[in-house]
């Protein structure tokens, strides 16, 4: 009987260390299951910077992610002071000025491919904004009666001022150094499209972009 009872204790000591082994097994697995799911989420680049030009087209603050972990493909917001003038003259007795200033919200979808720190990046996107615009028109010309020297007819002149909505479009490159944390700098070359009746611009034209940031997390 004692022999017996002592082999029940045996076997059950057995199964014991047996299943504290196994559940010391599963704890371990777990720990490191949660680890690389920390490193995953570390491995989201998350930028703060401040950016002068390019797709703020002005002066102004910017947020920039990845879509997911590991992924190249990414996301820029931001919000930014913009002031300046555009001269239209066709040359045929008539002639456009504008000066405007207001806020934009640049928004770009972008890639940045390459590795270790020094990356290129390309991305496309709009900058809506609210500008006060104030523009002036003048068209025709001045003509005198050659004998009498009165005047027949004279150039014809506008000046409106308006507070409203503009869009442009923008296509972004250039070279990103991206550390896993720390420093943050990108730096290229932006091209921006619009039209005069809804944007602060006539056509293409191509601004430098600088930004300078710090990295939250990579």
């Amino acid at each position: 009987m004692g022999r017996i009872l002592l082999s029940l204790m045996l076997l059950i000591a057995g199964f014991t260390a047996f299943g504290a082994e196994n559940e010391s097994q599963l704890t371990i697995k777990t720990n490191v299951d949660s680890v690389s799911t920390g490193e995953l989420q570390q491995a989201m680049s998350r930028n703060i910077f401040a950016e002068f030009f390019g797709p703020s087209f002005g002066v102004g603050l910017g947020f920039d992610s990845r879509f997911r972990p590991g992924s190249v493909f990414g996301y820029r917001v931001g919000l930014s002071f913009t002031s300046g003038s555009l001269s239209y003259d066709d040359d045929y007795n008539y002639w456009r000025d504008m000066e405007f200033k207001g806020i934009c919200i640049p928004l770009e979808v972008n890639a940045i491919l390459g590795s270790g720190k020094s990356k290129f990046e390309v991305g496309v996107g709009i900058v809506p904004s609210l500008l006060k615009r104030n523009e002036w028109k003048v068209s025709g010309e001045w003509i005198w009666d050659e004998e009498t020297g009165e005047v027949i007819s004279s150039p014809e002149s506008s000046f409106r001022q308006v507070t409203r909505p503009n869009i442009l479009g923008l296509i972004n490159m250039g070279y990103r150094y991206q550390r896993s944390t720390g420093f943050f700098m990108r730096i290229g070359l932006t091209a921006f499209i619009g039209a005069w009746d809804c944007s602060p611009i006539d056509g293409v034209i191509l601004l430098p972009n600088l930004s300078l940031g710090y990295t939250i997390r990579y």
